[in-house]
Protein backbone atom coordinates (compact mmCIF):
# COMPACT_ATOMS: atom_id res chain seq x y z
CA UNK A 1 0.00 0.00 0.00
CA UNK A 2 1.35 3.49 -1.11
CA UNK A 3 1.67 6.07 1.51
CA UNK A 4 -0.40 9.74 1.59
CA UNK A 5 3.12 10.94 0.63
CA UNK A 6 3.97 8.94 -2.05
CA UNK A 7 0.53 9.18 -3.97
CA UNK A 8 0.82 12.80 -3.45
CA UNK A 9 3.62 13.25 -4.98
CA UNK A 10 3.32 10.81 -8.20
CA UNK A 11 0.13 13.13 -9.11
CA UNK A 12 2.29 15.92 -8.78
CA UNK A 13 4.29 15.21 -11.49
CA UNK A 14 1.07 13.93 -14.10
CA UNK A 15 0.84 16.69 -16.58
CA UNK A 16 -3.04 17.78 -16.18
CA UNK A 17 -4.85 19.16 -20.00
CA UNK A 18 -6.44 22.03 -19.45
CA UNK A 19 -9.99 20.88 -19.53
CA UNK A 20 -9.18 18.06 -17.36
CA UNK A 21 -11.46 18.30 -14.26
CA UNK A 22 -13.75 20.69 -15.81
CA UNK A 23 -17.02 20.44 -16.60
CA UNK A 24 -17.95 19.72 -20.44
CA UNK A 25 -21.01 21.05 -21.78
CA UNK A 26 -22.24 20.32 -25.37
CA UNK A 27 -23.57 22.83 -27.47
CA UNK A 28 -26.80 21.76 -29.40
CA UNK A 29 -26.10 22.71 -33.33
CA UNK A 30 -29.31 24.94 -34.22
CA UNK A 31 -30.57 24.28 -37.41
CA UNK A 32 -30.43 26.30 -40.38
CA UNK A 33 -32.17 29.13 -40.92
CA UNK A 34 -35.35 28.48 -43.66
CA UNK A 35 -34.43 30.06 -46.93
CA UNK A 36 -36.85 32.98 -46.22
CA UNK A 37 -38.46 34.63 -42.53
CA UNK A 38 -42.03 34.43 -42.48
CA UNK A 39 -43.52 36.73 -39.56
CA UNK A 40 -47.04 37.13 -38.89
CA UNK A 41 -46.49 41.01 -38.00
CA UNK A 42 -44.29 43.56 -38.50
CA UNK A 43 -43.02 45.07 -35.34
CA UNK A 44 -42.11 49.09 -34.65
CA UNK A 45 -41.21 50.67 -31.60
CA UNK A 46 -42.17 54.17 -30.63
CA UNK A 47 -38.81 56.29 -29.43
CA UNK A 48 -40.16 56.95 -26.18
CA UNK A 49 -40.63 53.19 -25.53
CA UNK A 50 -36.75 52.88 -26.93
CA UNK A 51 -36.05 56.03 -24.33
CA UNK A 52 -37.83 53.43 -21.57
CA UNK A 53 -35.22 50.42 -22.37
CA UNK A 54 -32.48 52.60 -22.04
CA UNK A 55 -33.44 53.86 -19.23
CA UNK A 56 -33.77 50.64 -17.67
CA UNK A 57 -30.45 49.08 -19.29
CA UNK A 58 -28.69 52.01 -17.90
CA UNK A 59 -30.34 51.44 -14.67
CA UNK A 60 -29.11 47.87 -14.60
CA UNK A 61 -25.50 48.93 -16.12
CA UNK A 62 -24.63 51.01 -12.84
CA UNK A 63 -25.40 47.99 -10.49
CA UNK A 64 -24.36 44.71 -12.88
CA UNK A 65 -23.00 44.87 -16.32
CA UNK A 66 -24.04 41.38 -16.17
CA UNK A 67 -27.79 42.27 -15.34
CA UNK A 68 -27.93 44.59 -18.03
CA UNK A 69 -27.12 42.43 -20.47
CA UNK A 70 -29.40 39.88 -19.13
CA UNK A 71 -32.08 42.90 -19.15
CA UNK A 72 -31.28 43.88 -23.07
CA UNK A 73 -31.13 40.35 -24.21
CA UNK A 74 -34.37 39.22 -22.68
CA UNK A 75 -36.45 42.48 -23.65
CA UNK A 76 -34.82 42.51 -27.19
CA UNK A 77 -35.91 38.41 -27.45
CA UNK A 78 -39.38 39.52 -26.05
CA UNK A 79 -40.02 42.41 -29.05
CA UNK A 80 -38.41 40.20 -31.68
CA UNK A 81 -40.82 37.46 -30.85
CA UNK A 82 -44.18 39.96 -31.09
CA UNK A 83 -43.67 39.41 -34.28
CA UNK A 84 -44.82 35.91 -34.49
CA UNK A 85 -46.88 35.80 -31.43
CA UNK A 86 -48.50 39.35 -30.82
CA UNK A 87 -51.88 38.08 -30.77
CA UNK A 88 -51.55 35.43 -28.56
CA UNK A 89 -50.89 37.73 -25.29
CA UNK A 90 -53.66 39.18 -23.18
CA UNK A 91 -55.21 42.99 -23.80
CA UNK A 92 -56.69 45.10 -21.58
CA UNK A 93 -59.42 47.60 -21.27
CA UNK A 94 -58.44 49.54 -23.97
CA UNK A 95 -57.27 46.70 -25.78
CA UNK A 96 -53.60 47.30 -25.39
CA UNK A 97 -51.76 43.72 -25.14
CA UNK A 98 -49.04 43.24 -23.09
CA UNK A 99 -46.14 40.96 -22.51
CA UNK A 100 -44.80 40.46 -18.93
CA UNK A 101 -40.83 39.49 -18.99
CA UNK A 102 -39.81 35.99 -17.37
CA UNK A 103 -37.09 37.68 -15.13
CA UNK A 104 -37.48 41.43 -14.73
CA UNK A 105 -40.39 43.53 -13.37
CA UNK A 106 -40.82 44.85 -16.78
CA UNK A 107 -44.00 44.39 -19.04
CA UNK A 108 -44.03 45.18 -22.73
CA UNK A 109 -47.09 47.34 -23.58
CA UNK A 110 -48.43 47.40 -27.59
CA UNK A 111 -50.67 47.62 -29.99
CA UNK A 112 -51.87 45.38 -32.51
CA UNK A 113 -53.70 46.76 -35.67
CA UNK A 114 -53.67 44.69 -39.09
CA UNK A 115 -50.35 43.56 -39.39
CA UNK A 116 -48.20 46.04 -37.25
CA UNK A 117 -47.08 45.76 -33.83
CA UNK A 118 -46.37 48.91 -32.40
CA UNK A 119 -44.38 48.72 -28.87
CA UNK A 120 -46.38 51.85 -27.01
CA UNK A 121 -43.83 51.60 -23.70
CA UNK A 122 -41.87 49.03 -21.76
CA UNK A 123 -43.10 49.31 -18.44
CA UNK A 124 -41.42 49.09 -14.66
CA UNK A 125 -44.08 47.10 -12.09
CA UNK A 126 -43.65 49.37 -9.84
CA UNK A 127 -43.57 52.64 -11.82
CA UNK A 128 -47.16 54.47 -11.83
CA UNK A 129 -49.90 52.53 -13.58
CA UNK A 130 -50.23 54.42 -16.90
CA UNK A 131 -47.68 56.71 -16.95
CA UNK A 132 -47.29 55.33 -20.42
CA UNK A 133 -50.54 55.68 -21.60
CA UNK A 134 -50.81 59.18 -23.36
CA UNK A 135 -48.56 57.66 -25.88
Amino acid sequence: MLSLCSKASRLARIPRSPTRGARRFTVARRKSPPAFAVTRFTVSVLPEAEADIREAFLWYRERSLLAADGFRSEVFQAIDDLAETGGVWPRDEDGVHRRVLKRFPYTIHYELAESVVTVLAVAHHSRLPGSWQNR
